[in-house]
């Protein structure tokens, strides 16, 4: 990470985005694919907490692709928020998550490092993380594609683009495309050379086309 220090999150407009969403939850999730379980107050909250945990590491200039077991915090975060009584209690969806975690996150480690230094857009790496966490089998036990936006947000406010949030108006955007690379399966010939790469490149797109600078704060 760059010694000097990038735009960080304006977590009360991802607040107010994410509340909105929810407010509007019935009209989104009736136009998406697949239906999603409800957006509760406690999801946002754990989300919240888990942009400010990026917002800390950001700070902190903490690189969450040498120390991934941050990577593991934002999970379990937006699992049971800042509570660790709740973490101890679940302690034993936790050792899943990792033993999960630790069978795939060094092919996307290796990635991450390979286009790092080819000096890919940070669109591509993000939607390319994204595609490989989000596919069979997932990286996570539960919550891929909630710990991933705070993933891609660290990597987009670490290159001094606003981080990826939420809105009413990019649900269905995002949630569809997820939908489909769920069902795909990453050691799938056809699936990895065509559906995640399909799925891979119109994510990045969306990203470049979807961000929104009000959700950061420049350095002044």
């Amino acid at each position: 990470m760059s010694k000097h220090r990038p735009s960080r999150l304006n977590i009360n407009e991802i607040q107010d985005s994410l509340e909105n969403v929810r407010e509007n939850w019935e009209q989104v999730n009736s136009s998406l694919l697949a239906k999603r379980e409800l957006l509760t107050q406690e999801i946002i909250e754990n989300l919240l907490a888990g942009y400010s945990y990026v917002d800390f590491l950001i700070e902190n200039q903490i690189d969450i692709f040498d120390d991934t077991s941050k990577m593991l915090d934002l999970n379990h975060i937006v699992l049971c928020w800042e509570d660790r009584s709740q973490w101890i209690n679940s302690n034993n969806h936790i050792i899943e998550t990792r033993k999960s975690f630790e069978l795939w996150i060094d092919e996307i480690l290796a990635w991450h490092e390979k286009k790092k230094r080819k000096k890919k857009s940070i669109y591509k790496i993000a939607a390319w993380v994204y595609a490989m966490w989000v596919s069979q089998p997932q990286l996570f036990i539960e919550w891929n594609h909630r710990t991933w936006s705070l993933i891609a947000s660290y990597l987009l406010v670490s290159q001094w683009r606003p981080p990826f949030v939420l809105t009413k108006e990019n649900a269905k955007a995002f949630f569809d495309p997820s939908t489909l690379l769920k069902s795909s399966h990453k050691a799938k010939f056809v699936d990895r050379r065509y559906y995640i790469k399909k799925y891979r490149k119109a994510l990045a797109e969306f990203l470049e086309d979807n961000l929104d600078k009000k959700f950061r704060i420049k350095d002044k």
